[in-house]
């Protein structure tokens, strides 16, 4: 299911590249928020579409993975993304926001006396968000 997913999502952009005003794909390194968490190392695609006057608007998605060796734990970010260069065109400082869901997989396995291994997994989707500074550069 996962699989089918991500080949989904890849072709999506694939098909949006041929009209995009941009179309990128990036590594992400997560550094958590809260205690107790991990980092996270992943892959994602983003597109971009220039409307007027420094604002661009588009979608986000990656497949992220929980740097933990206890288990497996992974998510999957969909985001709206609102992008706005200060300078007014397409390069230069920009602030960026994102809204949307984030489906998370986690799979723990526990070890019972020496051969009896117990599994428990569990997923679940949720609200995601994200704040953002970044800049630009001109393309020659």
């Amino acid at each position: 299911m996962k699989k089918v997913f991500l080949i989904s999502i890849f072709c999506i952009f694939i098909s949006f590249t041929s009209v995009s005003q941009e179309a990128s794909g990036n590594v992400d390194f997560v550094i958590p928020t809260y205690s107790g968490a991990d980092p996270s190392l992943g892959v994602g695609l983003l597109y971009l579409y220039d409307l007027d006057n420094g604002i661009n608007i588009g979608g986000y998605t990656a497949y992220r993975q929980m740097l933990n060796f206890k288990g497996y734990f992974s998510n999957i970010p969909i985001m709206f993304i609102a992008r706005y260069y200060i300078n007014g065109g397409s390069s230069g400082l920009y602030p960026q926001i994102g809204l949307g869901a984030d489906y998370s997989i986690a799979v723990i396995k526990y070890k019972w006396w020496e051969n009896l291994v117990y599994k428990v997994s569990s997923s679940a989707i949720s609200f995601a968000y994200s704040v953002g500074l970044g800049g630009k550069l001109k393309t020659i």
